[in-house]
């Protein structure tokens, strides 16, 4: 692939505005990413399981301190810029496999699971260098956040299964896609960027309020399909 195809290569497998949004947030660093890992013969499974890896580092930085959390939340950027790539080598490759699943699904696993808690453990550590009372808030409600990601996998699993169903588009469409599993990755950016400007603890409350609508509405709307 020549990287002027990279740059212009398009996703067509999906189609919808939450989906626009994302491309244009991952997709252009995705495309050279794609061009490069094509060039020098990195697998789709390669880029999967170096996606795990930087979710894994990215997630320990953001815990360890606050000199390194900015660092860690690059390289959950990045991860989540590869999670756009493996799939596109994978397709350009013609060569696909469970073990690329894997990584991807243990990519998501953590990133769910402990983000939040990451992004609430240093609010606290920023509240307690202010000499804030409440500065533990941040990190109780960022484990009930990452608790609701938890809930609600739960609940889509067994509505899909109930249902049989094997693609969720239906499931993201309208006004319901803003609290869907797709803008986690908006969250992505907005943990950084709510840090260097100091107020990564408003981001957590902001979170949380969004979690707590999102799980009912989510939840009505899975309950609607298994009744149709």
């Amino acid at each position: 692939m020549r990287f002027k195809d990279a740059l212009n290569y398009k996703r067509t497998r999906y189609k919808g505005e939450h989906r626009e949004l994302m491309s244009r947030l991952y997709q252009p660093l995705s495309n050279i990413f794609l061009w490069f890992f094509l060039k020098i013969g990195i697998s789709a499974n390669g880029v999967s399981f170096g996606m795990f890896l930087c979710t894994v580092f990215g997630l320990f930085l953001m815990f360890y301190s606050l000199n390194t959390f900015v660092f860690g939340a690059v390289l959950l950027y990045i991860a989540q810029v590869w999670d756009y790539t493996d799939g596109d080598v994978a397709r350009e490759t013609k060569i696909f496999s469970n073990f690329g699943l894997l990584w991807d699904g243990l990519h998501h696993t953590f990133q769910e699971l402990l983000m939040f808690p990451a992004a609430g453990f240093a609010a606290t550590q920023i509240l307690l260098t202010k000499g804030v009372s409440y500065y533990q808030l941040p990190l109780v409600l960022g484990i009930i956040i990452s608790i609701s990601f938890i809930v609600m996998q739960r609940l889509k699993f067994f509505v899909e299964h109930k249902l049989q169903v094997k693609d969720d588009r239906e499931l993201r469409k309208g006004w319901i896609v803003l609290f869907y599993g797709e803008w986690i990755k908006l969250w992505i950016i907005l943990i950084p960027v709510f840090y260097l400007f100091g107020v990564l603890d408003i981001l957590i409350y902001i979170a949380f309020v969004w979690s707590i609508i999102r799980m009912p509405l989510i939840a009505a709307k899975l309950m609607l399909r298994c009744m149709e």
